[in-house]
């Protein structure tokens, strides 16, 4: 896991969209009750700087599940990044990339076991940065892309306002 200073948690299970302490029931988790749009066309595979370009795809970045064309992440555990000038949220997550499937793979891509997403910004620039790390902390891929107007800020207000 990577170490950010003064970051708070994010109680991943616990319903912040309701008054109430209980706990989401198996059958409401998987279910996202909070999404944003990521508008992504571009990717350095290994975790470089030799962005590829792609087919622009949209992923929801959800408070339970992400979900791509290329597999699903479920969300593990929560915490908003606050770096320097860098802002955004590290996701810890379990699932599968087929990183092969993007149209600027080679095709020697391998599947990849992502264990943290990280989605950051810099304050009043367009991209947003997406960095996928594997289990060893390993990088897999970096994706540039963007979210909707105010997208991320108002992802990461919502969490921040339920998680106090």
């Amino acid at each position: 896991m990577h170490t950010f200073k003064d970051i708070a948690e994010i109680t991943v299970g616990y319903n912040y969209f309701v008054d109430s302490q209980q706990q989401i029931d198996s059958k409401i988790l998987n279910k996202n009750s909070y999404k944003m749009s990521y508008h992504v066309s571009e990717v350095a595979f290994n975790g470089g700087d030799n962005f590829q370009s792609f087919n622009e795809e949209t992923w929801v970045i959800g408070d339970k599940t992400i979900i791509t064309p290329h597999g699903n992440l479920q969300i593990e555990d929560t915490t908003l990044l606050e770096q320097g000038t860098l802002v955004g949220i590290q996701f810890q997550v379990n699932g599968t990339f087929r990183m092969n499937e993007f149209s600027c793979s080679n095709g020697f891509e391998n599947d990849a076991e992502i264990k943290t997403l990280a989605l950051m910004r810099q304050p009043n620039n367009a991209w947003l940065w997406v960095y996928a790390f594997d289990e060893d902390d390993m990088p897999i891929a970096n994706f540039c892309g963007h979210d909707d107007l105010d997208g991320l800020a108002s992802y990461v207000s919502i969490l921040e306002s339920y998680s106090k």
